[in-house]
């Protein structure tokens, strides 16, 4: 069941890749979503504007006049924002699926915040059109030990455009691990990877090659000795995500992680003659709830070596902030 739901959301995704023909007119009057400071949001184009007011003609409440220092997000919106005569709204989670990105960048000035499992906070923000960068940390420990978090987290990303429905980015994530103890023991560890989108933010589908690092400090207690461990894997980690959306708040995710597993034999002296390594595949598939400025995903984790049913649940909601000005 589990492997039939990630090939309906992959093939879904896929079957959707070119709904989004619809050519833009722009030569008819500009079209904005403008979003007061009260919450209201109105949808029409633009009759007249000038530094005090501007006159939205509507579908459904005619002539509508804004005051200028009223708007709070003016974004302009195409057709291709209309299905069956309906305006969707930008998928407010479009640059991830779960925890992975797609080659989506945020927009420079756009932003997003993110809780995972309620004790996983990060922050993601659009330097450029074509660079995000972001942060995050847990807060279990200062929750349930009164102490600073033991685990930080950097994610830079750079996307650039390969044709209008390609993408593609490089990126990283680095994680430091402090000690949960006295000692002065800690880890720093992460993935260098490379992406490719295929899609649009609403339907897409991404591969993504990344080679994983550590560095760790440690102390051997057999000698007392402070160690260090360090390398780069020899195998590359594989990621296969994809997301769909099926109607205006609802969509569906799946994102897939292949690691390489070593193993080492040894020969008649008790040296490692040989190196091993097998794939062991970690997949999720969930739900996303949209609204303009958040989302909600709920689903669950497993692999083939897990007893857990259909997975282990996940749930992360994700506020999306900036991307909007008054011009």
């Amino acid at each position: 069941m589990k492997t039939y739901l990630l090939i309906i959301i992959l093939f879904a995704s896929l079957s959707s890749f070119g709904q989004d023909s619809t050519k833009v007119d722009y030569f008819k009057p500009k079209m904005y979503s403008i979003e007061t400071k009260d919450g209201a949001i109105i949808i029409g184009t633009v009759v007249s504007e000038d530094q005090k007011h501007i006159v939205l003609q509507t579908k459904s409440m005619g002539l509508v006049t804004i005051e200028i220092v009223n708007i709070k997000l003016k974004k302009e919106i195409f057709e291709t924002s209309f299905k069956k005569g309906e305006y969707w709204f930008e998928n407010p989670n479009g640059t991830r699926y779960i925890i992975g990105p797609s080659a989506f960048t945020l927009k420079k000035g756009e932003g997003y915040y993110q809780n995972l499992y309620l004790f996983g906070q990060s922050v993601n923000v659009g330097i450029t059109d074509h660079i995000t960068i972001g942060g995050g940390t847990e807060i279990a420990s200062l929750l349930f030990a009164q102490e600073a978090p033991k685990i930080l987290f950097l994610t830079p990303k750079v996307g650039f455009d390969v044709s209008p429905k390609f993408k593609m980015g490089v990126g990283a994530l680095y994680v430091h691990v402090a000690s949960f103890d006295s000692n002065d023991d800690r880890t720093n560890l992460g993935i260098i990877y490379g992406l490719g989108t295929i899609g649009n933010l609403d339907n897409n589908f991404t591969l993504g090659v990344g080679w994983g690092f550590h560095h760790s400090k440690y102390i051997d207690y057999s000698t007392q000795l402070t160690e260090i461990d360090k390398g780069v894997s020899a195998k590359p980690i594989i990621t296969l995500s994809g997301m769909t959306r099926l109607s205006k708040r609802f969509g569906l995710v799946t994102e897939n992680w292949i690691f390489p597993i070593s193993s080492q034999e040894y020969d008649l002296n008790g040296s490692i003659s040989n190196t091993k390594y097998d794939y062991k595949a970690f997949f999720s598939y969930g739900c996303r709830f949209m609204g303009e400025r958040m989302a909600v995903d709920f689903g669950f984790l497993n692999n083939s070596e897990l007893d857990a049913g259909i997975g282990i649940p996940y749930i992360d909601f994700v506020v999306k902030f900036g991307g909007g000005k008054i011009k």
